[in-house]
């Protein structure tokens, strides 16, 4: 199975989010907008590195682009719904989840676990990490 790989950060100059391929050095974060050749220095933005997302593969039941750091609905074939935020951790995109711990996303998509919807993201929305 193909996965485009790609990477979403707010911009450091606007704090817009930019969507693209991802370039680090030991001093800074690069996006080049995604379809752009990478010597066209136009096409890249310096990005807040804390806000760097990898694109899951997924999409929720809305069409989005699932990225790490979104915090999304979830259903648990049997058990319920949950909100979570997406993680990136030990090679594998992971849903947080204290019950359960975490939920790989190898196991996501049409099979026990189902994600619904974005409803936010970590940097937007730091309020939906708050735990009720």
């Amino acid at each position: 199975m193909n996965r485009t790989i790609k990477f979403r950060a707010k911009r450091k100059d606007s704090g817009e989010w930019v969507y693209g391929y991802l370039w680090c050095t030991p001093t800074d974060c690069n996006i080049f907008l995604y379809g752009s050749e990478w010597s066209i220095l136009q096409d890249s933005f310096e990005v807040l590195p804390e806000t760097v997302g990898q694109f899951t593969g997924l999409y929720d039941k809305n069409g989005k682009e699932i990225y790490e750091g979104d915090m999304v609905l979830f259903e648990i074939t049997g058990v319920g719904n949950g909100k979570e935020e997406v993680a990136f951790e030990n090679g594998s995109f992971v849903i947080h989840n204290e019950q359960m711990g975490n939920l790989s996303f190898m196991e996501i998509d049409g099979k026990r676990y189902k994600i619904i919807e974005i409803i936010g993201n970590i940097h937007d929305n730091p309020n939906l990490i708050a735990k009720q």
